[in-house]
């Protein structure tokens, strides 16, 4: 994709500074209207690991970075036993926005459906080009069926 031209509803990106913008503007489905914010991947560029997860959860969405919540501290826990740096390795998710459902004041995760994960594999797939990643590393069905 890098060096590509775009095709009709893909804009064009060269960082992952500019990716991130366009994740925040997308509205290739209707999940942006409930979350607070796209949740960019966050990692160096170089990364020769690249974590793929599910989609946002509550504090990610709060916060707008991945892997920051619950499941940040297990993902955190499992690195550090692997011996491998967080900061070495690039953390995403297959799906950019929350998808959640309001149970009394609480937000709780809904597991996005095809349409979402493929309305938003443009991202992923932006992600691998750019940072080129020698190995991906799916961490649930969601992230490998992206």
């Amino acid at each position: 994709m890098n060096g590509e031209p775009p095709q009709p509803d893909q804009p064009p990106v060269k960082s992952l500074r500019q990716l991130a913008r366009a994740e925040e503007s997308c509205t290739r489905c209707p999940l942006y209207r409930d979350a607070t914010q796209a949740v960019p991947g966050e990692g160096p560029s170089y990364a020769a690991f690249m974590l793929v997860g599910e989609q946002p959860g509550d504090k990610e969405d709060i916060a707008g970075r991945p892997f920051v919540g619950p499941a940040g501290r297990v993902l955190d826990q499992a690195l550090h036993d692997a011996g491998i740096a967080r900061e070495q390795t690039f953390v995403t998710n297959a799906v950019k926005h929350f998808k959640h459902e309001m149970r009394g004041k609480r937000r709780l995760h809904k597991r996005p459906n095809n349409d979402e994960i493929e309305r938003c594999k443009i991202w992923l797939d932006f992600e691998r080009s750019l940072v080129r990643p020698s190995t991906v590393i799916a961490l649930g069905v969601t992230a490998a069926r992206a």
